[in-house]
């Protein structure tokens, strides 16, 4: 004769299956997102560069007092030369400096380079920042505009 299970190992199997089908889900789809370079990186870079919090940093950093101190030695100043810029002007200057696609493409290829440092036998990842396309910016006319914006002040 066949014996069907006991209704205790039936709701043990369905209690099974009802918890672990979604904790299996999510584990996958986190898995999935983590280990992917692409997916982490635009999702990097749209929370990062659409939030502001990068432009935000990289204006604080190159406008700030110990910066200009440390790029401009002997008699020319830069802090007393930038101190009279609004806001807006310092802004406009950081937009001139950097573009914004600029910004986008450096942590693409940064976690791109972090994640096959992963899998090599290398001790440090090696991270290259591509800066032709602010040196293109600033010999295209960047310079002409940044002293404007100063002079304006």
């Amino acid at each position: 004769m066949l014996e069907y299970p006991d209704e205790d190992d039936s709701c043990f199997l369905v209690f099974i299956v009802i918890v672990a089908l979604p904790i299996s889900l999510l584990i996958y789809n986190v898995a999935r997102v983590v280990f992917s370079p692409e997916i982490m990186s635009d999702l990097l870079t749209t929370r990062l560069v659409e939030s502001g919090a990068i432009r935000g940093f990289i204006t604080d950093s190159l406008l700030s007092p110990e910066f200009l101190q440390e790029q401009g030695p002997g008699e020319f100043d830069f802090s007393r030369v930038l101190k009279n810029l609004s806001s807006e002007e310092r802004g406009a200057i950081v937009d001139i400096l950097i573009p914004p696609k600029w910004i986008e493409d450096q942590i693409s290829t940064s976690f791109k380079a972090v994640y096959t440092w992963f899998d090599d036998d290398r001790p440090l990842p090696l991270i290259h920042i591509d800066m032709g396309p602010i040196k293109e910016r600033l010999l295209g006319g960047g310079v002409v505009e940044i002293v404007d914006t100063i002079v304006d002040s």
